[in-house]
C-alpha cells in the first residue's frame, strides 16, 4: 500500500494499526496521536524505522477516503435519511411567504 521509502514491514505495521487496532478504540480523545504512538511503538518493538507522524497521517487519510467510497458505493448510500425526493415537477412546493396570523385559544380565548 506504501510504495514509498519505508520498508515492507513498516508499511504492515501501519496497514495493521489502522484497519485492526484503530477501529477497535472507540474512547480515543485524540486518535491522530495515539495512532502515531501505536504505530511508533510497534516499529520499535520489531527493530524497525519510525515513521514520521505525516506518512502515518497520510496513510490513514488515504484509508479514511477509501472506506468512504466503499460506503458511498453501498444501495442504502444513494438517499439520505429524510431526503425529499420528487418524481415530477411541482411533485413538492414549499412557500415561503410570510403572513400575518393570529392564532385564538379554544380553551381560554386568548390570543397567541
Amino acid at each position: 500500500m506504501g510504495g514509498g521509502r519505508l520498508g515492507d514491514d513498516v508499511d504492515k505495521v501501519i496497514d495493521e494499526v489502522v484497519h485492526v487496532w484503530l477501529p477497535k478504540q472507540r474512547q480515543l480523545a485524540h486518535p491522530a496521536t495515539d495512532l502515531v504512538l501505536e504505530v511508533r511503538r510497534r516499529c520499535a518493538l520489531a527493530g524497525l524505522q519510525l515513521p514520521s507522524r505525516t506518512t502515518i497521517g497520510r496513510r490513514w487519510a488515504r484509508h479514511r477516503e477509501l472506506d468512504a467510497l466503499k460506503r458511498a458505493a453501498l444501495p442504502d448510500a444513494l438517499k439520505s435519511p429524510g431526503s425529499l425526493a420528487a418524481k415530477y415537477p411541482l411533485e413538492i412546493v414549499q412557500d415561503h411567504t410570510q403572513a400575518d396570523v393570529l392564532l385564538v385559544s379554544e380553551h381560554d380565548g386568548l390570543r397567541r
